[in-house]
């Protein structure tokens, strides 16, 4: 017995599969896009880095006079 079906049923299953895979994406469709609040956590981390600068700064300078 040959299996003359068997390309035929592979096929048909490859092209269901794509076909079903297809339709859950289309039905879904894509995320909303959100935007991302840039401005304010970029104020943040200037802050927090100047912040960061003057502190180093200070303990610098205190270091220096208690050398002298």
């Amino acid at each position: 017995m040959k299996n003359y079906y068997l390309p035929s049923v592979l096929k048909a299953s490859g092209l269901l599969i794509c076909f079903v895979c297809l339709s859950t994406l289309a039905i879904a469709g894509p995320p909303p896009a959100e935007s991302a609040p840039i401005d304010g956590g970029l104020s943040v981390l200037l802050a927090a880095g100047a912040a960061a600068g003057v502190r180093k700064a200070y303990q610098k300078i205190k270091k220096a006079n208690q050398l002298k």
